[in-house]
């Protein structure tokens, strides 16, 4: 699991109620959110909300059946430099990668190359080559999570929303890093000329929508 947001994980019971067998993997600070037991009404809201527009849309067919013992049942903590070896000589690496949540991680897999960034370089839209830049917890852990990540010889990343970034992965986190400088000084300028904070929120809120 790269990180604890609501939107990524109230599945996660769905699943192992179903697949008992799956193992899962947080962070240390992903694992004592998730022991956060006064969390879960917000985790359950959040993921009915997901599966109501899902049913809107038409991409399932009716609501996932409620679980009577909604838990998070974590089986190992990961943390900055372990390794999960999967055999056949996959083996993925560790990163603390925090700034969009205190408990991102990232992972590197070394023989096909391949980066988890998770949410760790905000919200991307391949369509529109956009980024969100949501460095909710911190913009300095943000921008030093991403220069942590940018030396790796990554052919491919696998982001939390919008599917694959092929080629140059180098590249795209050099243009994450520049769209966060364009995104803060664009907010800094406009608040040292004045502007009202709400204001500005709402309009970030309409182009995060749009």
């Amino acid at each position: 699991m790269t990180h604890t947001h609501p939107d990524h994980i109230g599945a996660v019971p769905h699943f192992q109620h179903a697949w008992p067998h799956i193992r899962l993997l947080v962070s240390p600070t992903g694992a004592k959110i998730l022991g956060k037991t006064e969390l879960f009404k917000q985790f359950q809201l959040i993921d009915l909300g997901i599966a109501q527009l899902m049913k809107a849309k038409a991409e399932i067919g009716a609501l996932p059946a409620s679980i009577k013992d909604y838990v998070f049942k974590v089986d190992s903590i990961v943390k900055e430099g372990d390794r999960i070896e999967l055999g056949a000589g996959i083996a993925w690496q560790i990163y603390e990668t925090p700034g969009h949540s205190p408990c991102h991680i990232a992972l590197f897999e070394e023989k096909e190359k391949t980066l988890v960034l998770g949410n760790a370089t905000g919200f991307y839209a391949p369509e529109k080559d956009v980024f969100w830049p949501n460095y909710f917890e911190s913009l300095d852990k943000y921008c030093s999570s991403i220069r942590k990540l940018a030396p790796l010889p990554a052919k491919r990343a696998a982001l939390s929303h919008n599917g694959m970034v092929g080629g140059e992965v180098r590249r795209h986190l050099e243009k994450a890093m520049k769209a966060t400088e364009m995104y803060h000084w664009e907010l800094i300028e406009r608040l040292y000329q004045g502007e009202i904070s709400e204001k500005i929120a709402m309009e970030k809120a309409r182009f995060v929508d749009s």
